[in-house]
């Protein structure tokens, strides 16, 4: 059925006979820290050079600590949390404790210049250069609201002349993971062509009752196909990317109450509870087109994308059926100037239409935004920046067949109780209510930096970032902008020939008319609760004194609370953690080169991660404690670009919850969606070029 695998193992061994002669990869570089360069600003800078948090990490980390999705990437970025509890296409985000709902994230995934779904902010990492974690609001400088932060992802380019080579596959018993990536020109100096092909599996760790069956498992098919027209003799270029992406999926939002978790096993033959195993379909199509012309001066950029997704789950009480379209359309103009100044200047539309719950929602949004760095005197510099954006949400409310709970109508096929109400679900009712919403949004921006010579920055950022109102797509109900207040003091710095980095960032942020899901998910709305502030501190430190070894440290220490709510049971929750958002998450990683041939070296990696206790709700009564993760892999890196990987993943088999979700109000009680069990395995990879 799949036939991705041997045509990837056929090009490894096919390509390795072709350049075992010719292709040279340097096996004596030592672990000295390369400066890190960022798009932060939307143009290669050093990290030293930003005003802000920001963690970056390289295709090449990734790989060694087999992170192919951006769910994994909390293990590397501290303070990120990025979950699907209730599906795949429902993810819960957060940064520095602000988390987004399902439709309008306050968290804005960037590929290439291209701004995602939110139900495909969870994507696997295809072919990826590097990945950025940009924290705070970033209005003033990208075109899509990023309320929270930016997740910027930056693959490979393929406008080389010379062909260029990646395969890997991973066998593991959870999941299996085959890639495929081809660039190449097809008219040298002129045009070039390329593309990337992927399978993933999830095996599954839920068993039948009685049986190794496994319930719980997913697929996933995803490949892209690029052409760029980019001559080397003038300096424009041409881009265009489609992308699709298919997933069926068994495992997101699988739930099991406490016997079923402790277990990991369930009877869905028997049992009267809501072990359903959820099914959901994904279909995504992304269309992108990227103009650039590079004046010598100046540079200008536009970005044209569509995207449509039809996404169908199955899952507990409901089957939902959910239609969106989004088009995107952004020109920018950037400057850098000889003495360290730059420019930034940009208009940006977006249209989004969603079909969900019954309910269709078209959003418009417009805006301009620019950003601006003066020197100032004894290396100083100041940064303005700003941003104007009008937003309108239309709604079309339609009427959906309801169901109530009725426990005398338990059976097996019936095992919620759910008696309908009113008009079949399957069919589309006549319009009930017309509605609009429309908000104009000024929000500025202000930073002060202090260069010390080329060892370290400190900064001083001031900004207002907010989220846009509209509207509950499940109850339609009218929903007020959130706004924010951010204050951040911060560092970045490199010592001892770059043998040293250290970054540091301290923040406060005050939230007004927090958009907040109330209850459990299941029967949670969206609604503005009230004001909440969240602060802390980041730190990370990496160092490299030996030429064969590499550490890393990271953390983030500091709480998100509400400063003032009232529920719904007219109880204040002043003081409660926001939901996604322990106190302290903190990761730790060790890269040893212990073996070195002429021909291969060898190394070990360990990785560690820290997640203090974790809320599910506003009420802070659905809960995950304190846990602790580890990752370890032996690895071979060859001279020929083959490279092997032993791996093992949760290596201690900790037990612990992404999700609880209180199923009282149906008369059911409470249940648990488990992270992932211990997985080990092999990946072996090939790259040239």
């Amino acid at each position: 059925m799949i036939k991705i695998r041997p045509l990837v193992i056929a090009c490894i061994i096919s390509a390795i006979n072709a350049q075992e002669k010719t292709i040279k990869t340097d096996l004596t570089k030592s672990y000295q820290l390369r400066p890190q360069i960022v798009q932060a600003n939307k143009f290669d800078q050093n990290i030293r050079e930003i005003d802000g948090s920001i963690s970056v990490v390289s295709g090449k980390e990734l790989q060694n600590l087999q992170i192919t999705n951006t769910k994994d990437l909390s293990k590397i970025f501290p303070g990120f949390v990025l979950k699907t509890p209730m599906g795949s296409g429902y993810i819960f985000a957060s940064i520095r404790g602000l988390s987004s709902d399902f439709f309008n994230p306050s968290m804005v995934v960037y590929v290439d210049g291209v701004p995602q779904d939110p139900a495909f902010i969870a994507q696997e990492l295809l072919d990826v250069k590097q990945v950025e974690l940009l924290r705070g609001p970033q209005g003033a400088i990208w075109g899509q609201n990023a309320q929270a932060g930016v997740l910027n992802i930056v693959t490979n380019p393929i406008n080389s002349n010379k062909p260029r080579i990646r395969a890997a596959s991973q066998f593991g018993l959870l999941f299996e993971n085959t890639m495929l990536s081809i660039s190449t020109p097809i008219l040298k100096d002129y045009v070039y062509i390329g593309g990337n092909l992927s399978y993933n599996r999830y095996n599954g760790m839920i068993n039948q009752s009685g049986s190794k069956n496994k319930l719980d498992i997913s697929n996933e098919y995803l490949g892209n196909a690029s052409i760029a027209f980019a001559p080397k003799s003038i300096p424009f270029s041409a881009i265009f990317k489609y992308s699709k992406d298919k997933l069926y999926d068994n495992r997101s939002g699988f739930t099991l109450n406490d016997e079923q978790y402790k277990e990991l096993e369930v009877d869905i033959d028997n049992e009267l509870s809501p072990y359903k195993i959820p099914k959901t379909n994904r279909d995504i199509d992304t269309y992108a087109l990227k103009l650039s012309y590079d004046f010598g001066s100046f540079k200008i950029i536009n970005v044209s994308s569509f995207q449509t997704r039809d996404y169908d789950q199955d899952f507990a009480l409901e089957e939902l059926i959910e239609n969106r379209k989004t088009f995107t359309e952004e020109l920018r103009v950037s400057a850098k100037y000889n003495n360290g100044a730059y420019s930034i200047f940009g208009v940006y539309y977006q249209n989004i239409n969603t079909d969900v719950y019954g309910n269709e929602i078209d959003k418009n949004t417009f805006a301009i935004y620019g950003d601006v760095k003066i020197p100032l005197w004894q290396n100083f510099d100041l940064s303005l920046g700003a941003r104007y954006s009008y937003d309108n949400s239309k709604l079309k409310q339609r009427l959906y067949g309801a169901s109530t709970y009725d426990p005398s109508a338990i059976s097996i096929d019936n095992p919620y109780g759910q008696v309908p109400t009113g008009l079949s679900s399957t069919g589309r009712g006549k319009v009930l209510s017309k509605d609009a919403r429309e908000k104009g949004t000024f929000t500025p921006k202000v930073s002060l930096g202090y260069n010390l010579k080329e060892y370290a920055r400190f900064y001083a950022l001031y900004q207002i970032g907010y989220k846009p109102g509209g509207f509950d797509y499940a109850t339609a109900n009218k929903i007020d902008p959130e706004n924010t207040q951010n204050f951040e003091l911060g560092l970045h710095s490199n010592f001892y020939e770059d043998k040293i980095a250290f970054n540091l960032a301290t923040y406060y942020i005050y939230i007004d008319n927090k958009q907040t899901y109330v209850g459990s998910l299941g029967n949670a709305i969206l609604k503005n609760v009230g004001i909440v502030d969240s602060k802390g501190i980041e730190a990370s430190l990496n160092f490299s004194l030996l030429d064969s070894l590499e550490i890393s440290l990271a953390g983030t220490f500091g709480n998100s609370r509400y400063v003032k709510y009232t529920d719904r049971a007219n109880q204040s929750l002043k003081g409660n953690t926001l939901p996604y958002a322990p106190d302290i998450t903190a990761s730790a990683s060790i890269d040893y080169r212990f073996l070195s041939f002429t021909w291969a070296n060898f190394f070990i990696n360990a990785n560690t991660n820290f997640y203090s206790k974790t809320y599910f709700d506003e009420t802070n009564k659905l809960f995950q404690n304190d846990y602790v993760l580890l990752d370890g892999s032996l690895r071979m890196e060859t001279k020929w670009g083959l490279s092997l990987d032993l791996f093992i993943q949760n290596a201690l088999n900790q037990k612990y919850k992404n999700y609880i979700i209180d199923y009282t109000s149906y008369g059911l009680g409470k249940f648990n969606i488990a992270g992932d069990s211990i997985n080990f395995g092999m990946n072996i990879g090939y790259r040239f070029e």
